[in-house]
């Protein structure tokens, strides 16, 4: 959840891009296999995934880079 209705799009938008770029191509067997692909596409999406609106950095990369 976000702090005010206006985040709800963004959050929208990331579930959309997790589940269409990552868990629907895993195309996972069991919920038990759905829980551990999920961990493994937000770790993907966390830390490998450039996005262009981070000058194609990933989150983790552009936030440890902002701290400094």
């Amino acid at each position: 959840m976000g702090e005010s209705v206006y985040d709800n799009p963004h959050a929208e938008r990331l579930n959309r891009t997790i589940k269409n770029n990552y868990l629907i191509p895993y195309n996972p067997e069991s919920p038990s296999a759905l829980n551990k692909l999920l961990k493994k596409a937000v770790e993907m999406y966390n830390y490998y995934k450039p996005h262009k609106a981070l000058n194609g950095q990933s989150p983790d990369s552009f936030e440890i880079e902002m701290r400094y």
